[in-house]
């Protein structure tokens, strides 16, 4: 589940402690940089690779994580799919076909 939280709010801490200790499997990672609008934008990368690997049917990893990084475009993998994104945004606004 990919839930974006603004850190101060506490909401995140509360939702993976109700979702570990249901059973769930839960990858929290904190943005330092990033705030909440930001993130929607700069966080769409990891979210959008993590479905990549879930439809390639690649598992997620297993249990609950916790992680804080400087920014959420330095994930790997981030800046490629980021950079892949602006560009077929971009064909869509010129009425060009998407790759």
């Amino acid at each position: 589940m990919r839930d974006l939280v603004p850190a101060a709010s506490g909401r995140g801490q509360r939702d993976i402690y109700k979702y570990c200790t249901g059973g769930g499997d839960v990858a929290y990672q904190r943005d330092i940089l990033s705030e909440h609008i930001a993130l929607v934008i700069i966080g769409a990368a990891d979210a959008l690779n993590w479905l990549k690997a879930r439809l390639a049917d690649k598992p997620a990893a297993p249990g609950c994580g916790k992680k804080t990084v400087l920014s959420s475009l330095l994930s790997p993998g981030a800046l490629p799919t980021f950079g892949e994104s602006l560009y077929n945004d971009l064909l869509a606004l010129l009425g060009r076909p998407i790759r």
